[in-house]
């Protein structure tokens, strides 16, 4: 399983299409981390980070690799649950509401239309490789309440956090 190399290819695809993630909303800009950043990071913009992720793998056929049979390797499907954390901030709660509904809906589509089949997605850390075969096609989504930011009452800045949980299927030959 190389579920760093899946985390890679959702990262690289939210990372390289920032501009499609804040699109028709009122933030200019969106940060993307692979990992979950220090919290002090958090300002009044837009954070995408992927957060937990839950896997199963499992042979989908053909036994192990047989040294006395080359060329032939059997294969595995890991299949991934990746949440997909997105925070934002505003100082207007109504307009802030509204933007945090559609960065869900621009991050859902943006990975729902990444390029699956262009070639093996690659471990950055080991090297191995693996085909993606789906990504984005099953989705969960969940919005916690949102809540002030600051001691002031009413606060300055309301933020937002939604999680949206996405199956990746992974392709492995081993």
């Amino acid at each position: 399983m190389s579920l760093l190399a899946v985390k890679n290819f959702v990262y690289t695809t939210l990372l390289t299409n920032q501009a499609a993630i804040v699109a028709n909303t009122s933030h200019a800009a969106a940060d993307v981390f692979r990992q979950m950043p220090k919290f002090d990071k958090l300002g009044s913009k837009v954070v995408v980070s992927l957060g937990t992720a839950r896997g199963r793998e499992a042979r989908a056929a053909d036994p192990r690799f047989d040294p006395a049979t080359p060329g032939f390797a059997g294969r595995k499907e890991a299949r991934w649950e990746i949440d997909i954390d997105i925070y934002s901030t505003h100082s207007d709660e109504f307009v802030g509401g509204d933007d945090n509904d559609t960065l869900i809906e621009n991050v859902t589509r943006l990975l729902a239309k990444a390029p699956l089949l262009g070639g093996p997605i690659v471990d950055p850390k080991t090297g191995a490789s693996s085909l993606l075969l789906e990504l984005a096609e099953n989705v969960i989504t969940r919005v916690p309440p949102p809540y002030g930011m600051d001691s002031a009452s009413p606060p300055l800045r309301v933020a937002w956090h939604a999680i949206l949980t996405v199956l990746a299927v992974e392709l492995i030959t081993n």
